[in-house]
């Protein structure tokens, strides 16, 4: 776990995202969050946190493999739905 938000609210560094990957030599990353509700559709938040995520490895050859977002019982891979 990089980061915990609030009830309503989280905020993503993709530093801190970056950084982690680098610690761990990872190629690749998969990232998740969740949604206090039942609602899996993502939200323009959403989007942005996850594009700049994706433009921050890619600075240094880190691939984004997927994003799963989770809520109650479902959840949505990015990667299946053609987001990613």
């Amino acid at each position: 776990m990089i980061h915990a938000g609030t009830v309503n609210k989280s905020v993503v560094y993709p530093r801190t995202v970056v950084e982690r990957a680098l610690y761990h030599h990872a190629a690749g990353v998969i990232i998740a969050h969740n949604h206090p509700g039942a609602c899996t559709s993502p939200s323009k938040e959403d989007h942005a946190a996850t594009a700049a995520v994706a433009a921050a490895l890619a600075t240094v050859e880190i691939a984004l493999l997927d994003h799963i977002l989770i809520a109650g019982n479902r959840h949505v891979s990015w990667k299946e739905q053609g987001m990613l």
